[in-house]
């Protein structure tokens, strides 16, 4: 069976990196993994677009109350987390990003339409973020990593499944995802030996079971 084209430029991922995947009811483990996917969030944008720490410390706040927000048994958008940062009334590096992973509608932000990775992940699949090159590295390198870390924690790392390797699909003509890059220390490929980063042309079309290898 041909690999899985999953390509944000053409449609949005259907997947929330907010989205928990612990049991609802274990208040312990909710709040664990909240904090979890809060501080990784905000890690990842210091890294990345170099934000300081009062910066930091306002975005894990929004992130925290993005969550709280939310009904239980659901998480936030990355949208919820623009609103309740943009509330705060700053014109900072973070409104900047948080506003383009929003205008460029990266991740699936209805519920409804989002699914686990244990079921995106059903054959191979192959991210192609190509098509985000236009709108800058910092970006391709933030949603590479966000991505990379729901396949590692969601599904990987908790499975009991046989080896496969993993493509992601970047722009050729790109500086190289960072720490694979990804993210500037957060990935590696030692720690994350059957993941791999392919290089494409802009624009180029990934035709399912295609692999063009850079």
């Amino acid at each position: 069976m041909g690999a899985k084209i999953l390509d944000p430029s053409k449609s949005p991922l259907p997947i929330n990196f907010f989205a928990l995947g612990v049991d609802t009811d274990d208040r312990m483990a909710v709040q664990i993994e909240r904090v979890r996917r809060a501080n990784f969030f905000c890690d990842l944008l210091r890294r990345i677009t170099g934000i300081g720490q009062v910066q930091r410390n306002d975005l894990y706040s929004s992130v925290m109350q993005a969550y709280q927000s939310c009904a239980q048994g659901h998480a936030p958008s990355i949208n919820d987390v623009f609103d309740v940062y943009s509330a705060l009334g700053k014109n900072d590096s973070v409104v900047s990003v948080l506003t383009l992973l929003r205008d460029l509608m990266i991740f699936e932000t209805n519920p409804e339409n989002t699914t686990t990775f244990v079921d995106l992940f059903d054959r191979s699949t192959i991210p192609n973020l190509s098509g985000l090159s236009g709108a800058g590295q910092d970006i391709v390198d933030i949603v590479a990593t966000m991505f990379l870390d729901n396949l590692y924690t969601d599904y990987m790392k908790t499975l009991s499944i046989p080896y496969r390797l993993f493509d992601l699909a970047v722009d050729a003509g790109a500086s190289p995802v960072s720490g694979f890059s990804v993210s500037k220390g957060l990935f590696s490929k030692e720690s994350r030996p059957n993941i791999r980063i392919i290089r494409i042309k802009s624009g180029t079309t990934l035709n399912r079971g295609q692999r063009n290898m850079g």
